[in-house]
């Protein structure tokens, strides 16, 4: 089992081995670990065989954090693919966010908190599918867009969101799969409207279309195909529908937001997802029980990641299970976009103090 401990300022982290530790002097303050995991909103079952690395922080006698203490098995985090991540709830994103760049970059990370008082996860993936290609500096303006979380709390431009309004604002981001003219309530998402037409169309296209599968970008031609695919597939279950295209948020956190705040904004968006990918199967029932006729397939996973991709990123790593596969060529992003368009934002009438996003 390895034992590292993580010193230095936060400006600056780095790993050092460490023996067993040294006698505490007598003149010294007390110190005493802590690692209690975020209290979150949502997140799937903990997968307890994965490799795990711990982030205890060092508290002195007035409860602040001095500096944290990490632990994990070299040979396993070596080998392993995904990781679970238990950091104290009271250490700051910026000391949690180095260690895990300095331990497993590219790796699938599994954020522990708790839930209703079970141990859960919110995942993120490393960016590891597809390298990069030419396509970002094709991106247009305001698809990329850039929430902050300071001490003023989480800021839209300069609306401060409480979670509720976080919650609202996930929504109409990702707006509704099944309302194609939805997309003009958030315009920078892009959104596509799939109809039988546009399907037919794009079908000829990939008909005409030369195979070139021995080509280094065979892996992405392939996902788009399978996509396409895909999209066809779920026009027969539900009919037209819209997928979203391009738009990314991410939120650019000050160094001292704690963990805490940090995993619970990221188990919002992942709880949302989760009533948006619901909410597309009660669709999908309900025509059924109205239209009559054969049923038709159920909605699988990649037809609700399709519907509702997943769209938000964290220090290029992506949120949920795995990326949106059509666009993958848009997930490394150069070029922010800040602040929103004013339309974005509903004007608040005259002596309102807060707003609704919806």
């Amino acid at each position: 089992m390895g034992k590292f401990l993580v010193t230095g300022l936060i400006s600056a982290f780095f790993l050092i081995a460490c023996s067993e530790t040294s006698e505490v002097k007598h003149d010294e303050p007390a110190r005493r670990l802590s690692l209690v995991v975020p209290e979150i909103e949502y997140g799937i079952a903990i997968d307890t065989t994965a490799a795990v690395i711990r982030i205890s922080a060092e508290v002195d006698t007035d409860n602040v954090a001095v500096q944290p203490e990490v632990w994990f098995d070299t040979l396993k985090l070596a080998s392993a693919t995904v990781v679970n991540i238990e950091a104290d709830k009271s250490l700051s994103i910026a000391v949690v966010d180095s260690i895990i760049d300095s331990l497993c970059k590219g790796k699938d990370l599994r954020l522990v908190g708790k839930a209703s008082g079970e141990y859960v996860t919110v995942p993120f993936h490393g960016l590891h599918r597809f390298r990069p290609t030419n396509y970002i500096s094709g991106l247009f303006e305001n698809q990329y867009l850039i929430l902050q979380r300071n001490d003023s709390g989480l800021m839209f431009g300069d609306k401060v969101l409480s979670n509720s309004d976080f919650r609202k604002w996930i929504r109409l981001f990702y707006g509704d799969a099944f309302n194609p003219k939805d997309t003009f309530n958030f315009p920078q998402r892009k959104g596509r409207q799939n109809t039988i037409m546009t399907l037919m169309q794009e079908g000829q296209a990939w008909d005409e279309s030369p195979r070139r599968l021995d080509s280094p970008d065979s892996a992405v031609y392939l996902a788009a195909y399978n996509e396409f695919v895909n999209r066809l597939e779920i026009f027969d279950k539900v009919g037209a529908f819209y997928a979203m295209d391009l738009a990314l948020f991410e939120i650019d956190f000050a160094s001292q937001t704690t963990w805490e705040q940090a995993v619970h904004l990221f188990s919002i968006h992942f709880a949302v997802q989760k009533e948006l990918r619901q909410s597309a199967i009660r669709y999908f029932e309900e025509r059924h029980a109205n239209g009559g006729g054969e049923r038709k397939p159920d909605l699988t996973e990649e037809d609700l990641l399709l519907l509702y991709p997943d769209r938000m990123r964290w220090n290029n790593r992506m949120s949920g299970a795995t990326e949106h596969r059509f666009d993958v060529h848009h997930l490394e992003i150069n070029q922010h976009v800040y602040p929103p368009p004013v339309e974005m934002l509903p004007a608040e009438p005259d002596g309102a103090a807060d707003v609704p996003l919806d």
